[in-house]
């Protein structure tokens, strides 16, 4: 089945949009807690999966854990916290590689939809704490099988992904490979170089996945036109002077950034942002603008003795 890296919450890889990583960040914007006037205590216990790093993420991602202290809730509220808790929990498990991964919570020894679960909590005395228990089945590690770069591309790029068959399908891996390919290319003089969205193509029966990264080079282009925004005192051609990059040099984002550092090392300038055009120019090259903002000007009296 095909899938694109996106946000996404369904169950196991065949259901689930791989960059976990970044729907865990999404998952961990806390949420508005719930108040009552008869809070119900209760003792967590995450038990362990054998990796830190795991346990580690479970923890951050897990309400019962982060909200236990600062925000009491009462019965009800604290089996809809740990509801909320197991994709919140499975998809840290899932960010690691861990695509079939299942969180199970019980409160007070009883699975969450345990019907007796209410009465139980309702007949505990006010201020006892009850046991609320975390496990994670992690189940197979999945790995990367093929890695394909859909699209032309020079040689001297290909090995920017970094990822290869046989390596940990950790989810946060496939992002980075993605900005590190777009950021190969446009050093090797691409400027209008695009990366979309990977593509994972899971199979779940051997616990891999397939990874395609849709691509388009572009043309190659050298830096175009120079120009200014934003000077008002100081003189342009003192300011190009201290550029270290100049038109019809090859186009690359680190040698943009020497530049954008030489102006400011300067001292006379605040703030300085590279923008280089969303397209060519007529004569194939790519137009650069340098954005600045000029620091105040400070006045110096001079006494003699």
């Amino acid at each position: 089945m095909r899938r694109s890296f996106s946000h996404g919450g369904h169950r196991g890889v065949a259901r689930h949009r791989l960059c976990a990583l970044i729907l865990l960040c999404a998952l961990l914007a806390p949420l508005a807690p719930a108040h009552a006037a008869d809070p119900q205590p209760y003792n967590l216990v995450l038990q362990p999966t054998g990796s830190d790093q795991i346990d580690t993420a479970i923890k951050t991602s897990s309400l019962l854990a982060t909200l236990r202290d600062s925000s009491p809730v009462p019965p009800f509220g604290l089996v809809q916290r740990a509801r909320q808790d197991i994709p919140r929990i499975t998809t840290a498990a899932e960010s690691f590689g861990y695509y079939l991964a299942k969180t199970t919570v019980m409160i007070a020894g009883r699975e969450l939809d345990d019907p007796e679960l209410p009465m139980v909590l309702d007949r505990t005395p006010q201020g006892r704490a009850v046991d609320a228990n975390v496990r994670v089945e992690l189940g197979p590690l999945y790995h990367f099988r093929e890695v394909i770069i859909a699209g032309a591309v020079p040689t001297e790029v290909m090995s920017a992904l970094k990822l290869a068959r046989g390596d940990p399908a950790i989810a946060s891996n496939v992002p980075a490979a993605q900005a590190r390919l777009l950021t190969a290319l446009q050093e090797a003089g691409y400027p209008l170089a695009q990366v979309q969205e990977p593509i994972a193509r899971a199979d779940d029966a051997a616990h891999v996945l397939d990874v395609t990264f849709p691509t388009t080079a572009g043309p190659r282009a050298d830096i175009g036109a120079i120009t200014f925004q934003g000077l008002k005192t100081v003189n342009e051609d003192f300011a190009r002077r201290v550029l270290t990059v100049k038109s019809g040099d090859p186009f690359r984002p680190s040698r943009l950034e020497a530049s954008r550092q030489a102006l400011l090392n300067t001292g006379v300038f605040g703030g300085i942002s590279v923008r280089p055009a969303d397209r060519l120019s007529p004569d194939g090259s790519i137009a650069i603008e340098f954005d600045v903002q000029e620091r105040p000007l400070h006045a110096v009296k001079l006494e003699g003795a």
